[in-house]
């Protein structure tokens, strides 16, 4: 059952780069390798690009009443290669050519504690680590001509007695509003919600869950986090959405979620938030194993009822009928996918009614045994160029799923390996469908699409021991820098 109360996030020392995992332990197998010096191309004129990135952080540190509280975690920047950069021509924020004049900085902060911290990349095609423990979260500012492309993803790898599994988040630029779709009121679930507020003013956080008990309001401090136990919130929902509103200001939010049946271990994950309240969604990725099963969980946040069609995209589901549902108003609910071979594929979905919406993934349904599940997202489809660093874990195997809901798309796929060699190809991805590409000797993988949107997600799979792995991330266009709110200039709600 979920624990009761609030804790607030207290700065601590700063950690040294390399990669760790919780429990104070090392990934055996993390191969992250600096790509060559390669120089960026000679200058012409386009606008300098800056980029704001929060990270979670460990989530247990800190937290009265939390078993294993001594967490850490991993942030993987990666910077985009400049080869793929100077043809990035989607007219997307950040796009443009690496030319761009200006020196490119990148700037590692913890929050809270605002104290420097080492090995945020800054070299084109590279990808380095930045080691989080204690109780804080990461703020990342890249600007100038490395901004094109940024991005930073979080992987923890829980060996804790309590917490085992793998956590892959991205970190993402504050929002107003957000909606993050995890968790269970089931014995042995439990969920923390991190909420991360990089800026020079306190923010409100407005937080509640789709249908239950009245929202609660956390205050998050300027430059500092919070994490709030879920089921100080709402200990009953049985399909839990949580959404955050932030009054003055944005924060950054991801939903941790920790899972056993006894002593027996059912996974941990991070999710990050999802795509807004819309009629038409795209999860970019969902995960079908042989002893598995795979779900979707969507709300509804108006008060009309949603008729929601699922159409499931990949090889495996071309004969794979559409699954209608209604959901209430006011609410949320899960949408089984029964019968999918085992197999990578997304989903679309549309309704009536805007909703929002995740999947679920889980290795292994019988509860008797130990699994790893995944909660990945609807994420808005990409036009301009995205990519991710790819971890590698024990016995891993990394997957890229790109899905074209709206006729055939043509992407540039770009893979950076150990030695900072890019190889780039063309995929062309069916319409209507869902291609998965092993990318597992890749360090990062990145993608350009051409002429239309594409979705885009890594799936990262793996066994630790006797502890199966499973975990994704969707690949998302950064919004730009995110505002710094005034609090004597913020508009009254």
């Amino acid at each position: 059952m979920r624990g009761g109360g609030l804790a607030r996030i207290v700065a601590a020392t700063a950690a040294g780069a390399g990669l760790v995992v919780a429990a104070g332990g090392t990934l055996p197998t993390v191969d992250l390798a600096e790509a060559s010096d390669a120089p960026a191309a000679s200058a012409e004129a386009a606008p300098t690009a800056r980029v704001a990135l929060s990270c979670p952080g460990p989530d247990r540190p800190g937290v009265p009443g939390l078993p294993d509280a001594d967490q850490a975690v991993t942030v993987i920047t990666a910077a985009a290669p400049s080869g793929l950069v100077g043809e990035n021509r989607s007219g997307a924020t950040g796009s443009g050519d690496r030319s761009a004049p200006g020196a490119s900085s990148v700037e590692a902060l913890s929050v809270p504690g605002a104290a420097a911290l080492r090995g945020a990349t800054t070299r084109p095609g590279a990808t380095s680590p930045v080691a989080l423990d204690g109780p804080r979260g990461l703020d990342l500012m890249a600007q100038g001509p490395v901004a094109t492309g940024y991005s930073a993803v979080q992987i923890g790898l829980d060996r804790a007695q309590s917490v085992r599994g793998l956590g892959l988040v991205p970190c993402t630029t504050p929002t107003a509003e957000s909606y993050l779709l995890a968790g269970s009121p089931d014995e042995g679930r439990s969920e923390r919600l991190v909420l991360t507020n990089p800026a020079p003013n306190p923010v409100t956080a407005r937080v509640s869950v789709l249908g239950g008990a009245a929202p609660q309001d956390v205050v998050v401090p300027a430059r500092s986090r919070e994490v709030v136990v879920l089921g100080s919130i709402d200990d009953r929902a049985q399909d839990p959405v949580v959404k955050v509103t932030a009054d003055r200001g944005t924060v950054s939010a991801a939903l941790v979620e920790t899972d056993f049946a006894g002593a027996v271990p059912r996974g941990s994950d991070v999710t990050p938030a999802a795509a807004a309240p819309a009629t038409d969604q795209l999860v970019p990725a969902t995960v079908v194993t042989r002893d598995g099963a795979a779900s979707l969980r969507v709300g509804v946040p108006g008060a009309e009822d949603a008729v929601v069609r699922v159409s499931v995209l990949g090889s495996g589901a071309q004969t794979y009928d559409d699954v209608v549902q209604t959901v209430p108003g006011g609410s949320a609910a899960t949408i089984r996918l029964p019968g999918l071979a085992p197999g990578r594929y997304a989903v679309r979905l549309r309704a009536d009614a805007p909703v929002v919406a995740a999947s679920h993934s889980v290795g292994v349904s019988d509860r008797s045994k130990p699994t790893d599940s995944m909660w990945l997202p609807a994420a808005a489809p990409v036009r301009g160029l995205v990519g991710v660093a790819v971890p590698q874990v024990p016995q891993g195997r990394a997957e890229l799923v790109l899905s074209a809901p709206e006729g055939e798309r043509r992407v540039t796929l770009g893979t950076v390996d150990a030695a900072g060699k890019l190889s780039t190809r063309s995929v062309t991805v069916p319409d209507g469908g869902a291609t998965t590409l092993d990318v597992s000797t890749a360090r990062a993988v990145w993608v350009r699409p051409s002429g239309g949107e594409v979705g885009a997600a890594l799936v990262v799979s793996g066994r630790d021991g006797d502890q199966p792995l499973l975990a994704g991330v969707p690949l998302v266009e950064a919004t730009g820098v995110s505002s710094v709110v005034d609090a004597a200039q913020a508009p009254q709600r």
